[in-house]
């Protein structure tokens, strides 16, 4: 068993001795909170309830990896042991569910998908892994089932749906069962898709709708974010054709999305990629904010997966192209409310580094720096016990696109305090943030040693 660091090519971003500080006591603040909260119930509701409610990648199985990438950064006996207890406690909060989901970021496949990621990185070698008592081996089988069970009803997209399955399985992988469940995931996706002269794409139905979208697009929508959308399976498909999982299906339909994707590009505006594009219609001329869930940034993660995967020169270009137009972004016209990962600060730092280690241009790396001081920046412990806030839309105004948005405490990693502590870590760590596999924004760097190419 080892309990030592695992080399990584990953170098700092930031090296600046006052942002290393200021990164560094807000990761200790966050480790210090959940270090204190796991063994009691909190008198805060909503801290109380992610702590012993909440599964998945964003729930209380989510904090182990937080723990886990300060062990593997720092070595240090006492986050080794949170590691092991968070872990645990998270396999206890979703097996004690009266309900338990199935889903990547709020279920049992992001619990598992922890489990394996961290069992592989900081408890055991892969090889005695692989040898040793398999501890998802049930849940594959579980997983598999409910496919064949809801064959057809499942949504194909990341976070509650196919998608999130795939990226389950790829972490389980070279196991025979992961590949089995590769092929029924990729399966069910083909099942499910459309097919035109643009390409192949997946449609989000009116019952998946807000109510108001439901009213205004009766036929549906296509979804052009990670979380729900097309570039989330995109990403999925990316990578199990990467991986001796690949097969003649899964390339068709990655051929085929990235092409009907590329597509939805508008021809002007601060944006390339919009929020939706409308069956019959194409994509809605509205502008997207700069973020890691919808528009230009998550266009480059996934399309640069893609190219990675099949070699293509002419998807990379489009990355690049989406890449550059986010990077220059201003502030003050990219929509930025808050420092979450999903849809705020720490998302689009986390990207621009991605991107920046996936291609070397100078200008990337620049966007990453800006971001991650305004990053820190948005930490305010007076006004918030994690220093950090979301800013959501109330759920009284669910009927609504446009409703009243309020601030609130919030404790994950796709939204809350645990993903803006990694994104920080990512940023002046040497291990490669590879827990954002679960997040399908997982870029190779093909840049390991920080060569920097120049600009076009």
């Amino acid at each position: 068993m080892t309990t030592t660091p695992t080399p990584s090519p990953w170098r700092p971003l930031i090296t600046d001795p006052v942002l290393v500080r200021r990164a560094e006591r807000i990761i200790d603040r966050t480790a210090s909170l959940f270090s204190a909260q796991r063994s009691r119930r909190p008198d805060d509701p909503r801290l109380a309830s992610f702590l012993h409610e909440s599964s998945g990648i964003d729930g209380a199985p989510g904090v182990s990896l937080l723990f886990g990438y300060l062990h593997l950064e720092r070595g240090e006996a006492e986050t080794l042991e949170a590691t092991a207890e968070w872990l645990n406690h998270g396999v206890d909060v979703t097996s004690n569910l009266v309900e338990p989901k199935p889903w990547l970021h709020a279920g049992v496949a992001g619990c598992s998908f922890c489990l394996d990621h961290l069992l592989a990185r900081v408890f055991a070698e892969p090889d005695e892994l692989l040898a040793g008592d398999d501890l998802n081996a049930d849940v594959d089988a579980t997983l598999i089932e409910f496919m064949a069970d809801h064959r057809g009803l499942i949504d194909p997209e990341l976070v509650m749906g196919l998608a999130g399955f795939g990226t389950y399985f790829l972490e389980r992988l070279p196991r025979p069962s992961a590949a089995v469940g590769l092929a029924r995931v990729v399966e069910a996706l083909a099942e499910q898709s459309e097919s035109s002269d643009a390409g192949i794409t997946w449609r989000k139905g009116p019952a998946a709708l807000s109510n108001a979208h439901r009213r205004q697009f009766p036929d549906g929508l296509y979804n052009l974010g990670i979380p729900h959308g097309v570039p989330g399976i995109i990403a999925v498909l990316a990578r199990v054709c990467a991986s001796e999982a690949a097969s003649p299906l899964a390339r068709e339909l990655l051929e085929g999305s990235v092409a009907w994707f590329l597509a939805q590009e508008l021809p002007v505006g601060a944006s390339l990629y919009p929020y939706y594009a409308v069956p019959g219609r194409g994509p809605l001329p509205d502008e997207s904010r700069l973020a890691r869930c919808y528009g230009d940034l998550g266009a480059a993660a996934v399309l640069l997966l893609a190219a990675q995967a099949q070699g293509r020169g002419d998807w990379q270009a489009a990355a690049l192209r989406a890449a550059e137009s986010a990077a220059r972004r201003s502030e003050d016209g990219s929509g930025v409310k808050d420092g979450m990962f999903c849809h705020g600060a720490a998302g689009i730092t986390h990207m621009f580094n991605r991107l920046y280690r996936a291609t070397g241009r100078p200008s990337l790396r620049r966007a990453a720096e800006a971001w991650f001081v305004r990053t820190l920046d948005h930490d305010d412990p007076e006004a918030n016990p994690t220093g950090y806030a979301s800013l959501i839309r109330d759920p009284l105004d669910a009927d609504t696109n446009e409703g009243r948005i309020i601030s609130s405490e919030a404790y994950g990693i796709a939204v809350g305090i645990v993903g803006v502590s990694l994104v920080l870590l990512a940023g002046i760590g040497r291990v490669a943030p590879d827990w954002d596999r679960a997040l399908a924004v997982c870029v190779a760097p093909s840049n390991p040693d920080g060569d920097e190419v120049h600009d076009d």
